[in-house]
């Protein structure tokens, strides 16, 4: 590493407030303030080329206006330097980012992106220094990404914008509302009461000039924090930070202090209400929760924080914890809900354990239950084997590679740490030292044994600060927020005026439709390179079972796994898949009850999931796939560990027993698992519904697609709906059954891990393929496409228009849909699918992009190519207007003839393609991707090949393309998931099935 700055050391007015050495992370830390503007920097110097940098504002909200969310949207569609009407869409499309993005938390906003080029790293970093510093914040601008008013064809006005959409989404999820609820009771009348992201019936109360002067009271450089990470010199940062914006803002402003959130004590109880499908409504539907604020003391030390951490892994960690297992046990028809768990990024941190599936008239019980828990665990203290469990997960977490949780490098996760403190005026490396907090932790722990007793009395028994909150799914909280904004609508409107309504929304049409550009810098498809990505699985054998491993630098963790072929089963057997992974680990083996089969593998597996390992063989690859019919191209039940070297023979010796001795004998566990699951389904469905409305909709497509419906589409979730019902004596029988003529069909063992650790698990698989009689897989059962179509089929109410604009259309709760849809495109490995990756990605992000988000207000719109089913799927994400938005994709589509791609967008494109080859891969990552290449089909060499291809293609090629989308044919079904006031009755007219879901 080359030689840093040294503490006081002044270098452009930047001084050097201290340099730290932060070892965990191979890096120096080196925190400046610059003397005059006041901007801190926190640089976190070391030898890792993927740079991140990123601007951090304090901006705690005033209200619900939703002003700092606004503003996190607007700043990034023009600014002085950058007047293009969208200059962060611009980059999304040109620069070779492995991470670009923005977000608003409850008291901040941030801006960071990251790149393994440094040319492009400079390039995004001066568009967004320019756009946060000096926005242009244009009234169209304000109409598109805040709110506006538009009419139907019968002068019906409606509030459209897409931050207003995004929130209509966001108040259409219990779970979202349920959250937001429980820091209603914890924090009163305090900043972290009030939606930073904005409630839709406050938006509209937002004007430009509330929001310009919200900028400048916080947008300013005495209240920025830039976070830098990084081998880019610090000098070179410092230089740019100086030249870009320093030098040439206006004014300095003032720093912003986080108030205190504790004015008032939590409302001990508390009782909300969230949004629902009728049928999952009232008091017996209810979420419990029971929460606790730990107050401004958690700052005091680092290690409180790593304490908290460790307590929840100790209490919910695995079904075994003493929490988590008390409160199954005393509810076995509620569920764990998504609620649970520490938040520690606010001012203050806090706890807390929910449950839903519950009566409300329960909560005093739950309550008790989750006393007298704590009660034992203050007198008798957590088991050795817990204890043992939990530092063995934080010894795996220290030393385990990882990229964000949330997608982009590692050096994310860091930021979000260093703001923890940093945004409150703490040192920005207070919560980064994560091994060093560990190892305190130990030694506390070593040094008292009273230790964890006293953080159980510490955190809940002697704290006051807590609340029991009871929120109540129900029909009518959509209803009753749907009427006032009907009602909100109706008054802006008659206040505006019909004409200058309309006249504002043209002046933001006619800025959208400008061919207004900016010079945003780029880097040259000509200094783009092929890179060999160097991943090398391997097949070997173990007495006649195929092994599949995959030496990768994992610093002592193992990843395996040993996987049964499932495609040997009948059809319907598959409806039954996802029960079978949910309990086949998790209900006991031999003679030991699910409680103590948990808690022995939790001792030595950091973790232990059963998922269906699956794959699409593209035509590239058929031949490969004929040669290797037992191998390649299957589906497989995968029974998937990690854990430490020297827990080997421990943790093959639990899989044995676990898959020699499983049980499903236990009906009260059972059930309980399966109201968990179909409570996680429900959560996820509006969230996520863009991605239920892609499964239904390719359905149809491919055998691979019709099993991914019925695993993970809502054909599961009628499954689980239907299997609720079912009596356990038929479910055990069928579980039994299938399981039994799985493992009795072949096998294969997965391995990723440094050459020690292959060696250990090779070794030590001789040993379980004579305990388990283990041999090679068997010929899967013929089963075509129609079979597994056919159990897809939803019940629903058929339209009786002959030309529909959607197949199917699927109600969910809220005002905000998702619409699908899909053409044929080239196959992958040949030239003309990296042309249409080509024109694909530009018409997203161009005349899609301004059609469906800007102008009709959707969150998202994404064109896919999948060469591996010759298709390029179309979806839209929190759209107000899903069945207009079907219309502009078939006439984007059929409008293609004469498209003619620029030199300009081509470069762009393949610049923004490029980069998603680039980004780099966790060991772990390159073994799946290397174990997946053999199963399924691929080679560093193939996708060489593709990147080579991709950087020669041509305006003559794209030309072409758009001839071939012009005329290409509609694959799979045209599917629309959304609220049912979206499905007026002249759309309901033109519609095939209308499937109402109850969720």
């Amino acid at each position: 590493m080359k030689k840093t700055m040294k503490k006081n050391d002044v270098y452009k007015g930047f001084k050097v407030l201290d340099v730290i050495d932060v070892k965990e992370f191979d890096s120096i830390g080196i925190y400046l303030r610059h003397e005059k503007s006041g901007m801190e920097v926190f640089h976190m110097l070391n030898n890792d080329s993927e740079n991140l940098f990123a601007f951090a504002f304090r901006t705690p909200s005033q209200d619900s206006t939703g002003a700092a969310h606004v503003l996190e949207h607007s700043v990034l569609c023009g600014s002085k330097n950058y007047p293009a009407k969208d200059p962060f869409l611009q980059l999304t499309k040109q620069s070779i980012n492995t991470y670009l993005n923005a977000f608003t938390a409850s008291d901040r906003t941030v801006f960071p992106s990251s790149s393994l080029i440094k040319a492009d790293y400079f390039n995004i970093m001066s568009v967004y220094a320019d756009a946060v510093f000096f926005p242009l914040l244009r009234p169209e601008v304000f109409s598109q990404e805040c709110w506006r008013l538009e009419t139907d064809e019968k002068n019906n006005p409606s509030i459209q914008g897409v931050v207003f959409n995004e929130m209509k989404g966001n108040y259409s999820s219990f779970t979202s509302v349920a959250s937001d609820a429980i820091l209603n009771a914890l924090y009163p009348d305090s900043v972290y009461n009030l939606d930073s992201g904005g409630d839709p019936l406050v938006i509209p109360s937002l004007t430009l000039e509330k929001l310009r002067a919200f900028h400048k009271k916080y947008y300013c450089t005495s209240n920025c924090l830039v976070f830098l990470y990084g081998n880019i010199p610090t000098e070179k940062q410092l230089d740019f930070l100086n030249e870009k914006i320093i030098s040439k803002v206006s004014g300095f402003g003032k720093k912003t202090v986080i108030k205190d959130p504790a004015v008032k004590p939590p409302k001990k109880n508390y009782k909300a209400y969230a949004p629902a499908d009728n049928d999952k409504t009232g008091k017996d539907n209810s979420t419990v929760a029971l929460s606790w604020n730990f107050g401004k003391n958690i700052h005091d030390s680092s290690v409180n924080l790593c304490e908290i951490a460790m307590l929840y892994d100790l209490l919910q960690g695995s079904d075994s914890a003493p929490m988590r297992s008390a409160l199954l046990k005393k509810f076995p028809n509620g569920a764990v809900s998504p609620l649970s768990g520490p938040s520690l990024t606010s001012y203050h941190s806090s706890f807390t354990i929910g449950f839903s599936e519950m009566k409300e008239s329960q909560k005093n019980e739950f309550k008790k239950t989750v006393y007298e828990v704590f009660e034992k665990l203050g007198k008798d203290g957590f088991s050795e084997d817990d204890v043992e469990r939990a530092l063995m997960d934080f010894e795996i977490r220290s030393l385990e590679v990882q990229r964000s949780p949330s997608g982009g490098p590692f050096s994310l996760s860091i930021l979000r740490a260093v703001l923890r403190g940093w945004t409150y005026g703490m040192e920005p490396w207070k919560f980064i030292f994560i091994k060093r907090e560990t190892e305190e932790l130990k030694k506390n722990l070593a040094a008292d044994k009273d230790y964890l007793k006293k953080l159980v009395k510490k955190y809940f028994l002697d704290n006051e600060y807590n609340c029991l909150s009871v929120i109540i799914p129900t029909s009518e909280y959509t209803e009753k927020r749907t009427k006032k904004e009907i009602a909100i609508t109706r008054k802006l409107f008659r206040e505006t005026g019909k004409e200058k309504a309309a006249d504002s929304l043209k002046r933001m049409y006619d800025f959208q439709n400008s061919n207004e550009v900016a010079d945003i810098p780029s880097v040259k498809v000509k200094d783009l390179e092929v890179i060999d990505d160097g991943i090398k699985a391997r097949v070997s054998s173990v007495k006649g079972v195929p092994f599949l491993y995959s030496e990768e630098p994992c610093n002592g963790i193992i990843y395996a796994s040993i996987a049964f072929p499932v495609d040997v089963l009948k059809a319907e057997d598959y409806l039954y898949l996802p029960l079978l992974e949910e309990t086949l680990t998790d209900m006991g083996w031999g003679s030991l009850s699910w409680e103590k089969a948990a808690a022995a593998a939790d001792k030595v597996i950091g973790s232990m999931s059963v998922g269906t390992r699956r794959g699409q063989v593209s035509d590239a690859n058929k031949k490969y796939m004929e040669e290797n019919p037992l191998i390649v191209g299957r589906e497989w039940l995968s029974i998937k560990v990690k854990f430490l070297e020297d827990k080997t023979d421990e943790v093959f010796k639990i899989l044995e027993d676990c898959i020699s001795g499983v049980t499903f004998s236990d009906s009260k566990r059972l059930k309980s698992i399966i109201s968990s699951v179909c409570a996680g389904i429900n959560s996820t469905i509006v969230p996520h519904a863009h991605s239920y409305a892609v499964m239904r909709a390719m359905r149809g497509v491919s055998r691979l697609s019709a099993i991914s419906e019925m695993l993970d589409g809502l054909t599961c979730k009628k499954t689980f709906d239907r299997i609720k019902k079912m009596k356990c004596p038929e479910l055990q029988k069928k579980l039994d059954s299938m399981f039994t003529t799985i493992k009795t069909s072949g096998a294969l063992i997965t391995v990723c891990a440094d050459k020690k650790g292959v060696g250990l698990v090779k070794k030590r698989t001789a040993k379980m393929v004579d305990n388990l009689g283990l041999v090679y897989p068997k010929p899967k059962r013929n089963t075509s496409l129609a079979e597994f179509l056919k159990l897809t089929e939803l019940e629903g109410v058929s339209g009786r228009a002959k030309k529909t604009v959607a197949d199917e259309v699927i109600l969910i709760p809220g005002d905000i849909g998702f619409a699908c849809s899909a053409v044929e495109s080239s196959a992958y490995g040949t030239k003309e699918y990296v042309e249409d990756m080509v024109v694909a990605h530009t018409l997203e992000k161009t005349e899609l992009w301004t059609k469906i988000r800007m102008s009709g207000g959707a969150y998202g719109v994404f064109l896919n190519v999948n060469g591996d089913l010759n298709l390029t799927r179309y979806c839209t994400y929190r759209d107000p207007k899903p069945f207009e938005s079907l219309g502009v994709f078939d006439d984007t589509i059929e409008n293609l003839e004469d498209r003619e791609l620029t030199q300009e967008e081509i470069e762009h494109a393949i610049c923004g393609i490029y980069a998603d080859d680039i980004e780099p891969m966790t060991p772990a990552g390159r073994g799946i991707c290397g174990i997946m290449r053999i199963l399924y089909g691929g080679s560093s060499a193939a996708c060489s090949k593709r990147v080579s291809m991709l950087l020669k293609v041509g305006k003559n090629g794209t030309k072409k393309s758009c001839k071939r989308y012009s005329k290409a044919k509609k694959v799979g079904k045209t599917v629309v998931l959304c609220g049912k006031s979206l499905l007026t009755p002249e759309i309901r007219e033109k519609c095939g099935k209308i499937i109402k879901l109850n969720i």
